[in-house]
């Protein structure tokens, strides 16, 4: 597979991690500790598959379900493994990718050893993380409705400017 499509690829994953992300940071499972942390490392590590998925525009997609997490995450890591791999090639070929240069070249493979590492961990923490949606008997997004928020002097004198 030619690197340009590992990075369409590895773009559709992160756009339908994205949609579970979110909706899972507008979920009851943000009330817990544990789950609050995987949520946000999970979205740190999409933030930082940038590096090189922003080459590719993003197309809208539908999310993943929460159990086929893990699943995505696996792939993902072949994935970047692949990428990885085929960088390495590029360099050393002196062959063209996106229009960067070799020094961009050098800087995406070490991030991407870095994004590795994320990955790994995202996978590592998931069974607690599923652990805990399971025990929260799955996910519930918070449906309350936003309450107008008022100012000190506006409640002391009991009106609205």
């Amino acid at each position: 597979m030619s690197a340009e499509t590992l990075v369409v690829t590895l773009k559709m994953q992160q756009t339908k991690m994205e949609a579970l992300q979110l909706e899972l940071s507008h979920s009851q499972l943000m009330k817990n500790e544990r789950a609050q942390t995987f949520i946000y490392d999970l979205k740190d590590y999409l933030d930082s598959l940038a590096v090189v998925t922003d080459f590719v525009p993003k197309q809208e997609t539908d999310g993943i379900m929460v159990d086929k997490l893990s699943f995505t995450l696996g792939e993902q890591q072949g994935t970047l493994h692949q990428l990885i791999q085929a960088l390495k090639k590029i360099e050393e070929d002196g062959e063209h990718f996106f229009g960067v240069s070799e020094g961009e070249i050098r800087r995406m493979y070490g991030s991407l050893q870095g994004i590795l590492e994320l990955n790994s961990l995202l996978l590592q923490e998931n069974p607690a993380f599923q652990q805990v949606i399971k025990n929260a008997g799955g996910i519930q997004v918070d449906a309350s409705p936003e309450v107008e928020k008022t100012s000190f002097l506006q409640r002391l004198f009991k009106k609205k400017q």
